[in-house]
């Protein structure tokens, strides 16, 4: 069984992007009153600001957008997996920013999961897994679909293996 993340985590990014980039438009589309508040306010006549304001503002709208895609190719990189043998994490893009974790049933102690009203609405949570030695420290993989049949699929295994 195979589970990314959720949904929800990548309308999360959409909406935050949708905020920065229309609080940055807005600067776009009143310039000139911002200019004239500025000038009132402080009495002298910035003539100058104008292309600064308009340079600043359109680089750091490229950067939200550069930023905005990396972190949605990244929440798509996300991948957590339980086959017959292990148990599987994966994420990353870059070659060397790309991370693997695998757990063998006898490496795990228990996997369990954690959600609140509206991500148990919306069937999804944190996966928390517990390594064998029970600390309470473990690895904890957030926004994932479907977070309670993932958890399900690994705690079988892992007693499947030590009945065995």
């Amino acid at each position: 069984m195979r589970a990314g993340k959720t949904w929800v985590a990548y309308f999360k990014r959409v909406i935050s992007f949708t905020i920065k980039i229309g609080a940055l438009s807005s600067i776009l589309i009143f310039k000139e009153e911002i200019i004239s508040w500025i000038n009132q306010v402080l009495g002298q006549n910035f003539n100058a600001i104008p292309p600064a304001i308009f340079w600043a503002v359109f680089a750091i709208m490229a950067l939200e957008v550069l930023k905005a895609t990396y972190d949605i190719i990244h929440l798509r990189s996300v991948m957590i997996w339980v086959n017959d043998n292990e148990v599987g994490f994966k994420y990353g893009i870059l070659p060397w920013k790309k991370h693997y974790r695998y757990f063998t049933p006898d490496q795990l102690f228990k996997a369990g999961f954690r959600h609140g009203f509206w991500s148990w609405l919306l069937r999804y949570g944190t996966v928390i897994l517990t390594d064998a030695k029970g600390s309470t420290g473990g690895l904890e993989i957030y926004e994932i679909n479907n977070a309670r049949k993932i958890v399900g699929e690994i705690n079988s295994l892992i007693n499947s293996k030590k009945a065995n």
